[in-house]
């Protein structure tokens, strides 16, 4: 039998797979724009609706998107104003039209 020092500890579970995009789309969301508007801004386009419904289970999501609320609200003294997603806006997405991205960064 092994000598109890000589074992390495056991790694639980699959490493966490961060997209580089997830701070700054956290903190686009964490300041008020709808999460849809904020990946199309990074030119995020094609995502199902369960891909969007998980993204707001991740926790590295809710960190980020948590602490930019803070900070949103101790710059401006508000919460963010909540907005959605239009119906137009969600055909332009299946359309995947392109230069959205440009019209929502003018927007």
């Amino acid at each position: 039998m092994k000598d109890q020092s000589a074992l390495k500890p056991r790694r639980r579970g699959r490493p966490p797979n961060e997209p580089p995009w997830l701070k700054e789309v956290a903190t686009l969301v964490g300041q008020g724009t709808p999460l849809r508007r904020a990946l199309w801004r990074l030119g995020r386009h094609p995502l199902t609706e369960r891909e969007l419904k998980n993204i707001y289970r991740w926790k590295k999501f809710r960190e980020y998107y948590e602490t930019a609320r803070i900070a949103y609200f101790r710059e401006w003294g508000r919460l963010p104003g909540r907005h959605h997603t239009s119906y137009g806006e969600r055909m332009l997405e299946l359309l995947n039209a392109p230069g959205i991205g440009e019209l929502l960064k003018r927007g």
